[in-house]
């Protein structure tokens, strides 16, 4: 009697099939933008601005990886009435995957948009070999990480590519883009040897025993650090730090913390501001055509003002109070670095790379 219940249920609530998950994904993957509108429920019709609206939204998404291949596989679950559907979409260049919330009676409820890779999308170059290490900064927050070496390496030089802000994995994964794997090959082809590793915040929730009063060391530095000496104890002879954005800026410190273990650094898209003032810019240049632009201003002069006040306060303090929404403990770890004076204090190569917009898009 129970199992002819949830029989009975299953077929109220719409079970969702493999079948109907590539059909629904192939909808989108053709272009038959108006019959997957029409088979959505007035919700997402809405949310999604029209048909208009779903064709431009796959446009953004579907944009440079290639043309549609095949759907590679679907799984789903239930969620109440719902079913989460994923549709894993191979294309030529990389992976679109699918998420499609089919509602209990057979609609569309949901629609969200990843990526993925496919097998064998993106094979290693050859001449190429990846290598798993782990980075350990003798804490209990152990990365995982990859070197890319050529096979006839001889381990005469080698580079730690140091993430930018945020959560990032060691490919510096961004939508359809591998920046930081793409970097590392390149590079490996040239007889240079890469050294990626996710970063902390990437794998770990909490990076420290205590957030409020975590540190860009405990964020970055101390990692860093880590696997400039694991490079060094694989037997490199030169090792460098190749920071990108928040790593850039903090390349000339991590060099001056590895002393003798660093031979040079190059910064790529560092800057010698301070975060707060790079944020206020940031936030500004968001909010300043708002009607309420001048509230943003306020708001803006009032954590500056605070940032200001941190070099006053003591750990304690600063620990209690939030600038921009960051801990003071990590917003005056990371203020009271003097990037310049530390760059103008050290005997080794430096390279510092910028790009502007101009350029960018003339590229």
């Amino acid at each position: 009697m129970i199992l002819v219940v949830a029989f009975v249920l299953n077929d109220r609530y719409g079970g969702i099939d493999g079948d109907r998950t590539v059909k629904a994904a192939e909808l989108l993957e053709n272009g038959e933008f108006q019959e997957f509108y029409d088979g959505s429920n007035p919700v997402l019709q809405d949310a999604v601005g029209g048909v208009g609206g779903l064709k431009a939204i796959w446009g953004k998404y579907a944009y440079g990886i290639g043309d549609f291949v095949q759907v590679d596989r679907t799984d789903s679950s239930r969620s109440g009435t719902n079913t989460i559907a994923h549709a894993y979409c191979r294309h030529t260049d990389w992976g679109l995957l699918l998420t499609i919330t089919f509602g209990y009676d057979g609609r569309y409820v949901g629609l969200f948009f990843e990526y993925y890779e496919p097998d064998g999308c993106d094979p290693l170059p050859d001449g190429l070999i990846e290598t798993d290490v782990t980075v350990d900064a003798g804490t209990s927050h152990p990365l995982p990480g990859t070197l890319v070496s050529s096979v006839s390496s001889d381990r005469e030089v080698a580079a730690v590519i140091v993430h930018g802000s945020g959560p990032n994995d060691r490919d510096g994964t961004i939508g359809a883009n591998k920046p930081y794997r793409d970097l590392a090959r390149g590079l490996a082809e040239k007889g240079i040897d890469v050294l990626t590793y996710d970063k902390r915040t990437k794998v770990y929730t909490q990076i420290s025993q205590d957030p409020a009063r975590s540190t860009v060391d405990d964020e970055v530095v101390d990692d860093a650090s880590a696997a400039v000496r694991t490079l060094k104890e694989m037997g490199y002879g030169k090792v460098f730090v190749l920071g990108h954005s928040l790593g850039g800026m903090l390349a000339p410190y991590i060099a001056q913390q590895c002393g003798e273990m660093c031979d040079g650094f190059v910064s790529l898209a560092g800057s010698p501001r301070t975060i707060t003032d790079i944020l206020a810019d940031q936030l500004w240049a968001q909010y300043r055509q708002l009607p309420d632009a001048e509230a943003y201003r306020a708001y803006i002069d009032e954590e500056l003002a605070k940032a200001e006040s941190l070099a006053t306060m003591t750990d304690d303090e600063r620990s209690s109070v939030t600038v921009f929404g960051l801990s003071g403990c990590y917003i005056w770890s990371l203020n009271s670095i003097d990037g310049i004076s530390i760059a103008e204090s050290l005997d080794i190569p430096m390279l510092f790379l910028q790009v502007t917009i101009s350029e960018f898009i003339a590229l």
